[in-house]
């Protein structure tokens, strides 16, 4: 299974995923990600990549969604366009 994946993709595998942006301009984080979405776009570099760490179950993410409403993440998801 190739588990590193680019913006605009589609998402394969519901779980959190280690996100490396180049040129680097942020530290390496991660991001839960639900499956059947695109993954987003940063809107400061040209190439975002995107390693899966941590597989979960759809229902995983459904009953934890609230653990992930952090500052952290939404600091983490403010760089990054998800309508592309």
């Amino acid at each position: 299974m190739d588990n590193v994946f680019t913006a605009g993709e589609l998402i394969p595998y519901s779980g959190v995923y280690r996100v490396t942006h180049h040129p680097p301009h942020a530290t390496e984080q991660g991001i839960t990600l639900a499956k059947g979405r695109k993954f987003p776009r940063c809107v400061d570099c040209g190439h975002v990549s995107f390693m899966l760490v941590n597989g979960l179950f759809d229902t995983d993410l459904r009953n934890d969604a609230t653990q992930f409403s952090g500052r952290s993440v939404q600091r983490a998801l403010s760089a990054m366009d998800f309508t592309g």
